[in-house]
């Protein structure tokens, strides 16, 4: 059994795992066993605190929980196979972020409740860390990520939906949490590919140095232009050189031409 392929089956277990409990909670619910929804998160109300822990765990319906628990188990569990080290720290970070952002700017007196927030801030960590790693594979999955849940910055917008009940704050709290996070771990996850890294240095250094020489831009594109083709450079000054003298020539034998055709 290969090394990916136990990775890959540890991040679906872990994900697969820290979705249970909501699901319990959830046929609780459907049992008539309890009802903990009104243990949400409550804005800017000191008792709504406990809101930051068990908001994700807390859902309107069967359909509320599935629309949360797809996601979750697919960006989870890419949370836990690219960033395995830096994991716990990740989502610990999301849900208090989320949950701080949502009691500052929520609107005093509701009650918020569902995972969507986790799951918008692993959408934003995602798309950020694939840009900022510069690897290849986060690359792909952020582009991926887009794919499949792009469409999720329309509920940043509740006029799109009015006869929808959307917690656009806890979204937005999830995304922000999701980017700062992606910026504090920069440099956890995959190593950065080396061509990447290669290419962009380069072209740092070929800026610097033109810089430093003080070369126009055209000419310096010229002159780099000649050297890819491969022409040495005492051989290309001579072409340029006899290029120009040949140049001459033909000018003075269209002025030679046009001073014979007036004197007829």
């Amino acid at each position: 059994m290969s090394t990916a392929y136990k990775r890959l089956k540890y991040s679906l277990i872990i994900a697969f795992l820290l979705l249970m409990a909501p699901w319990a909670i959830e046929i609780a619910h459907a049992l008539h066993w309890a009802d903990w929804n009104d243990f949400g998160m409550r804005p800017r109300d000191l008792s709504g605190l406990a809101g930051i822990f068990t908001m994700p765990f807390l859902h309107g319906d069967f359909k509320h929980l599935l629309s949360n628990s797809i996601p979750f188990l697919v960006l989870g569990s890419a949370l836990f196979y690219f960033y395995r080290e830096a994991s716990w720290k990740v989502l610990g970070g999301i849900l208090l972020g989320t949950g701080i952002i949502l009691w500052i700017i929520g609107k005093h007196g509701t009650n918020h409740i569902g995972a969507s927030g986790m799951v918008y801030g692993l959408v934003a960590f995602h798309l950020t860390g694939g840009i900022i790693r510069k690897n290849r594979n986060l690359m792909a999955f952020s582009l991926l990520v887009v794919f499949l849940y792009g469409g999720f910055i329309w509920s940043l917008f509740p006029d799109f939906f009015p006869d929808r009940n959307i917690s656009w704050e806890g979204h937005l709290a999830g995304l922000i949490s999701g980017l700062v996070m992606a910026l504090l771990c920069r440099k956890c996850g995959p190593a950065p590919d080396p061509v990447l890294v290669d290419e962009e240095v380069e072209e740092v250094e070929e800026v610097e140095e033109a810089e430093r020489s003080g070369v126009p831009r055209a000419e310096r594109f010229g002159i780099e232009e000649a050297e890819r083709s491969g022409v040495p450079r005492a051989e290309r000054f001579g072409i340029e050189e006899v290029e120009s003298e040949k140049s001459q020539q033909r000018s003075a034998q269209t002025f030679g031409q046009s001073y014979n055709s007036t004197l007829t």
